[in-house]
């Protein structure tokens, strides 16, 4: 039974992983079918920025060659942080700054963590554009404008990937559905065991309930003499009382050991030579 309750867990854990799965692709598929028609629509409107066509308006001024557009914008830029409000995390609230391919830029100074400004082409969801400070101390910033130039031309891959999420998250929502809500492959294998579980269970308290107690032992007054028996009394099967051997009649006493007889030294007697030299 421990190993079908493992499984039986398991299966839980596994349900409950569906239905997150089914919650969050009914959240993300609704944003998601919204950002392809912002993309498609953005598609529609946009307008050819290489070569000749190019041309980029900075507060207000039309500016037709990409290293003049560059330094305007980047002039545009670098008062942004001191010219506007702060949100409450310290970011500036979006500003418009330029317009280009048919869209209108906005610019925001964002302070958390690394400060840097973010450009994106309003309306347009994931066309952000990264802008480091450093990046405003350059004297020919065209990076700047080629990166907007390349979220605008890159607007068919952006709506490529939002198509595949799309269909991906679509396609696992569905085979959660298919699995959620199935019951659990070992349901009657559990059950008889916990059946039987339960059934060996009552078996055995009914044997303690109809198990013979054993008496208590009364006195000669009749009272209980559980308090009078000495430890060395013991209570066999048939509630008699018998005496406790000693541990001397258990075990047989062990031989004596041999006395033993102190050692006394001999004290040192010197022993005297006669002389072998000549008398005087």
């Amino acid at each position: 039974m421990t190993r079908l309750e493992r499984l039986e867990r398991a299966y839980t854990r596994s349900q409950r992983s569906l239905s997150a799965t089914i919650t969050k692709a009914e959240q993300d598929l609704p944003l998601l079918a919204e950002e392809q028609a912002q993309i498609q629509d953005a598609i529609v409107r946009s307008r050819g920025t290489r070569g000749d066509p190019f041309a980029m308006t900075v507060n207000g001024t039309r500016w037709s060659t990409r290293a003049d557009a560059a330094i305007a914008l980047r002039n545009t830029l670098a008062a942004i942080p001191a010219a506007t409000g702060r949100d409450t995390n310290g970011d500036t609230r979006p500003v418009p700054v330029a317009t280009i391919g048919g869209f209108d830029i906005t610019a925001t100074a964002r302070r958390y963590l690394e400060p840097h400004l973010s450009l994106e082409l309003d309306g347009v969801p994931r066309s952000g554009v990264r802008v480091e400070f450093d990046e405003l101390r350059q004297d020919r910033p065209l990076g700047i404008v080629t990166k907007l130039e390349n979220k605008i031309t890159g607007l068919d891959h952006t709506l490529a990937t939002i198509t595949e999420s799309h269909a991906s998250i679509a396609a696992e929502s569905e085979r959660a559905r298919a699995q959620y809500g199935q019951p659990f492959p070992h349901r009657d294998a559990l059950s008889g065991a916990r059946n039987r579980s339960t059934q060996l269970a009552a078996e055995l308290a009914e044997q303690d309930h109809h198990r013979t107690p054993i008496p208590p032992l009364l006195g000669p007054d009749g009272g209980s003499t559980a308090a009078a028996i000495s430890p060395a009394t013991l209570l066999v099967a048939d509630g008699s009382l018998r005496q406790r051997k000693a541990p001397s009649d258990l075990t047989p006493p062990h031989p004596a050991a041999p006395a033993i007889t102190p050692l006394v030294p001999t004290p040192l007697v010197p022993t005297l030579r006669p002389r072998t030299g000549p008398r005087l």
